[in-house]
């Protein structure tokens, strides 16, 4: 896993922003820079690359049978008009489902599978809250040609800023609708308002899933989540099913039975609702959050006697850092075997990197102020493969760097950001209050700043319609060692000549 995650952080240009994984062996990711990527998870490679014109947000994969083969496509939406309908293998845009009604940026959408009949429908919801029906046949499955698919309908439900659309799998007669101010519970047959209810002011959802026929989970950015208790009327084998259409008012609010407490964090968390479709038939609810941690609640079927929502307690969870620490034994680092100093159990830790594909290079400085340059393959395959390399003093080839007096909190290599700054330019930052730039090519140390006032967390490249005078210039955020609340912010320049400026902006943010 850790060397899958490896060859992910290394691939894409830019962060990834929606992904799927598939039962058919590989996992999919792309990004808000019209990056797409398929990966085989078994061993992070890296299968099939692809660019396209549009930038996407959403992504769902729909798998069907033609004769005895299973077949995949991914459906795409994002900034533009219809979705894209793509080869789940080759990556190849295989045909769109376009709007003649109203086209517009699709927020969610949601694909609705038939037990009875051979047909699937995609249902779909605008920016503008328009809700868009796309049926996919058998023959439209098979489409290669680029040919349009309509859509068979388009209604006004007035839900701006949709976040997610579910279909509730136990009736197979309602629909789910989440928008970050309110949540709403539409007929699946004629998309008739059954339910519709507003979040409090400070509260915003993000998602929501049935977990019953009765009941439903709606969770938000703040790592809560709420289970109500539908009304009768949105029901379909209640003798009140569809009784109060027309009547709905946004503040008859179904009964909270459980809830789970807020908790404390820097980020909104990824929240899923999973329903397992064999016994023991499992319904849980998975966090994660930006700290590492993976928390799992179950879901009770029964619904408690109290009126006062019931505190649900989490069943299960565990952090990244904790798993890391039970691991026996340790892992082992990418470059321990160059960092174990004579008559000492431990090695020097790395505490920054960075990784250059153009040069397959890893950049590791070092809690001892050195940085260490090696080629990434050969390092990693010390750390993962067995063989006679294991036996080489010294392996893999690697140069040392030292100029820092302490520990280098931080690594850039400009160029990797933009082709306007120099190849040969490489940018460290230190507790030493001290920011080198080194010619990585000889590891010479080029320039030295000594004149910050306390250590250097972050080294940042200014974008590209910046001033002429920061093009090429780069940009060191530092704590200052006056006051525990003082930041500075100084920019240095990194010329293609040997020539530097130095200080051309300074802030002091109390």
């Amino acid at each position: 896993m850790i060397f899958s995650l490896w060859s992910i952080s290394v691939c894409h240009s830019a962060h990834w922003t929606s992904g799927t994984f598939t039962n058919i062996g590989f996992t999919l990711y792309h990004v808000v820079s019209r990056e797409m990527c398929l990966w085989d998870v078994n061993d992070g490679r890296c299968i099939e690359f692809t660019k396209l014109a549009c930038a996407h947000t959403g992504i769902q994969f729909y798998q069907f049978t033609i004769g005895t083969e299973k077949e995949g496509r991914l459906l795409c939406n994002g900034h533009y008009p219809e979705i894209l309908v793509v080869d789940a293998t080759s990556l190849e845009v295989l045909y769109s489902l376009v709007s003649k009604i109203c086209p517009d940026w699709i927020s969610s959408m949601s694909i609705i599978r038939s037990h009875r009949t051979q047909e699937d429908t995609v249902v779909a919801v605008s920016v503008t809250g328009i809700l868009k029906v796309w049926i996919i046949t058998a023959e439209v499955s098979k489409m290669q040609d680029l040919d349009p698919v309509f859509e068979e309908e388009s209604k006004p439900i007035y839900c701006q800023g949709c976040q997610s659309i579910s279909f509730c799998s136990f009736t197979q007669s309602s629909l789910l609708v989440v928008c970050s101010k309110y949540w709403r519970v539409f007929d699946a047959g004629d998309y008739s308002l059954l339910c519709s209810v507003a979040s409090e002011s400070d509260q915003s959802w993000t998602g929501g899933e049935f977990v019953a026929a009765d009941k439903v989970i709606i969770w938000t950015e703040d790592g809560c989540s709420y289970i109500y208790k539908l009304p009768a009327s949105c029901l379909s084998a209640s003798e009140h099913f569809r009784s109060d259409i027309g009547k709905t008012k946004e503040g008859s609010i179904p009964p909270l039975i459980y809830k789970i407490a807020e908790r404390l964090l820097i980020c909104p968390p990824v929240t899923r609702f999973f329903f397992g479709r064999r016994e023991p038939f499992h319904k849980l609810l998975i966090q994660g959050d930006s700290a590492g941690r993976l928390s799992l609640w179950s879901v009770p079927d029964s619904t408690p006697r109290q009126t006062a929502a019931t505190c649900l307690q989490v069943s299960s969870t565990i952090s990244l850092q904790e798993a890391f620490d039970k691991l026996k034994p340790v892992s082992a680092g990418i470059i321990d075997q160059l960092s174990v100093l004579p008559g000492k159990e431990e090695p020097i830790k790395v505490t920054a990197s960075v990784y250059i594909p153009s040069q397959g290079r890893l950049v590791c400085g070092r809690e001892d102020g050195s940085i260490i340059l090696v080629p990434a393959t050969q390092t990693a395959i010390v750390q993962l493969l067995q063989g006679e390399h294991m036996l080489r003093r010294g392996w893999p080839p690697h140069r040392t760097l030292r100029g820092h007096r302490n520990k280098v909190t931080c690594v850039l290599y400009p160029y990797q950001v933009s082709a306007r700054y120099d190849q040969r330019s490489l940018v460290s930052g230190g507790v030493d209050f001290s920011v080198i730039v080194w010619d990585i090519f000889t590891g010479e140390m080029k320039h030295i700043f000594c004149v910050h006032g306390g250590e250097i967390t972050q080294l940042i490249v200014p974008p590209e319609n910046c001033s002429v005078r920061l093009g090429t210039s780069v940009l060191s955020l530092l704590l200052e060692s006056r006051t525990p609340q003082s930041i500075s912010f100084q920019t240095f320049s990194v010329r293609n000549e040997d020539k530097c400026v130095f200080v051309l902006m300074f802030f002091d943010l109390l």
